[in-house]
């Protein structure tokens, strides 16, 4: 999973800012952007320092430096990638018709981060209508827990709350229910999940 991610200050007038867009599994980021008219061909720059003030001759010499060439459509998944890094995306355009690269896009920043990996089952438990539950707290050994859902809805009066970057389940059942089984989705940067 990734950390959120940020717009700074850029230097473009004819390409619009890329937008990060978080993909599951560690290591790995999607950029996406919106398309340029009379563009068939976009650069993707990225290095492990900023390309603030930096002019494209020299990205070559920033940490962490990686130019992908020559890509079409609007959306480039980037792997192998280090969790706990902090990586730094620029993207050009190039025009169809003579060739011209942009000048770059808005910078977006991205950590990738390890995926939380919640327990994948709590032994079925046995809850009491009216009787406050035992808190069931799953095991989080990944990233950042920032909310949690259910599906189905949890029974009335219980509620699944994000707690010291976990999922936990607590309450006081309020309605009678036959047994069921519940997905509990813990969600990262607003925008991640994993379901457990």
């Amino acid at each position: 999973m990734f950390s959120c991610s940020s717009g700074d200050s850029g230097d473009s007038d004819d390409l619009s800012v890329p937008v990060a867009t978080i993909v599951t599994g560690d290591t790995k980021v999607t950029l996406s952007w919106n398309s340029v008219s009379g563009v068939d061909k976009y650069n993707i720059y990225y290095a492990t320092e900023t390309f603030a003030n930096i002019e494209v001759e020299n990205y070559a010499s920033l940490n962490g430096y990686a130019l992908l060439e020559n890509l079409t459509g609007a959306s480039k998944e980037i792997a192998n990638l280090t969790n706990g890094v902090k990586y730094y995306f620029v993207i050009t355009s190039i025009t169809t018709i003579d060739n011209i690269e942009s000048t770059k896009s808005n910078q977006v920043t991205i950590t990738p981060i390890a995926e939380p990996v919640l327990s994948s089952f709590l032994s079925p438990t046995l809850l009491y209508y009216g009787l406050p539950i035992t808190t069931l707290i799953f095991t989080n050994n990944g990233g950042a827990v920032t909310s949690c859902s259910s599906k189905p809805t949890l029974p009335a009066g219980l509620s699944v709350t994000a707690f010291a970057d976990t999922c936990q389940i607590t309450g006081t059942p309020s309605a009678l229910v036959t047994a069921t089984s519940y997905i509990i989705t813990a969600i990262l940067c607003s925008s991640n999940s994993l379901f457990i």
